[in-house]
């Protein structure tokens, strides 16, 4: 507990901001375009600010050491997806890398997707979720600074690599595991689009989650939401039909990701014609296991990639899997 308390204190924490649900009357440019306004959230070139009675208090105005965008040194283009680009940065006084995500608030779609993922990463506090310092809004466009993960995404790491070392996945397994557990126990969220390029690493062995554009709030641990939205790639069976989805429609996510990882490309075969695939998905038989993998890892896999949400374990019980168990002993 002690040792909890003492890296809470080294670490800044920011005071959570309540973030009324997006609708199109509810935001607006103000100040000559110069700060975005969203219900109770203000974000500017000097970051977020509360309204009424959720304004933080004078010690806890942001991120400590970045105060504006201004003291950015911007950098290379990390990356580009459907919603915007991640860029480098450095903090011109510190000398602190960090990366940006940048994201244009005139887009409806992107729009809703950032208040949400500002939202997750604002009150997140968990070393499995990728850090957020500070938010800044300038010339249209919302700058989200996050912490920099210098090995890219775990996709990048197996394009590079090939097939990732069982032992090597079985470390990142864990901690995606435990980023699981925090965002469906905690925060009971499901994040509706795990896969690789969801998965940030560094070059120091961690794995963190990011992306919560299109996290969907659950109301307890038995809740159910109906929406199709995320990557159709890695959609569960579930999802796909168009049934009710919950928390265990992550894991199979994280169970077509890992086998991705061990294989060195995605698992189910290629195809052209979109049909073919989600056969292949909703009835079709679960992908080979890779013969140079143990047996405890196909079972994991096995177990996460079950046709019936029900048969696939919690992220919480995957992490008392002999696999899991055996390989980070």
């Amino acid at each position: 507990m002690e040792e909890k308390k003492t890296r809470r204190k080294e670490k800044f924490r920011p005071k959570p901001i309540e973030i009324p649900p997006s609708s199109e009357t509810s935001w607006r440019l103000d100040a000559g375009n110069a700060v975005f306004t969203h219900g109770n959230l203000e974000i500017s070139s000097e970051g977020i600010k509360g309204a009424a009675e959720n304004v933080r208090s004078d010690d806890l105005k942001g991120c400590q050491w970045i105060t504006g965008l201004d003291e950015l040194e911007l950098g290379e283009i990390l990356g580009r997806g459907s919603t915007g680009f991640v860029q480098k940065a450095i903090h011109k006084s510190t000398g602190r890398r960090l990366a940006l995500k940048v994201i244009s608030v005139y887009e409806q779609e992107k729009r809703h997707q950032l208040l949400k993922e500002i939202r997750t990463l604002y009150k997140a506090d968990n070393p499995y979720v990728v850090e957020f310092y500070e938010a800044f809004y300038k010339d249209g466009n919302i700058y989200i600074a996050l912490e920099l993960m210098d090995a890219g995404t775990l996709s990048d790491l197996a394009s590079k690599a090939g097939k990732i070392p069982e032992v090597a996945l079985a470390s990142l397994a864990v901690q995606m595991l435990h980023g699981l557990v925090y965002l469906h126990s905690l925060q009971h969220q499901v994040h509706r689009d795990i896969k690789p390029s969801n998965l940030l690493v560094n070059f120091e062995g961690q794995c963190k989650l990011t992306d919560f554009g299109i996290t969907r709030d659950l109301q307890d641990s038995i809740a159910v939401c109906t929406s199709f939205i995320g990557t159709a790639f890695y959609m569960s069976p579930e999802r796909i039909k168009g049934s009710e989805y919950s928390y265990h429609s992550d894991l199979w996510g994280f169970g077509l990701s890992l086998l991705e990882c061990a294989i060195g490309k995605f698992p189910y075969p290629e195809t052209d014609v979109y049909i073919d695939l989600v056969q292949a998905i909703v009835s079709g038989p679960i992908p080979d296991i890779p013969d140079d993998y143990s047996d405890l890892f196909g079972d994991f896999v096995r177990l996460c990639l079950q046709k019936d949400p029900v048969d696939r374990p919690p992220a919480s019980a995957l992490l008392k899997h002999q696999w899991i168990v055996q390989s980070t002993a």
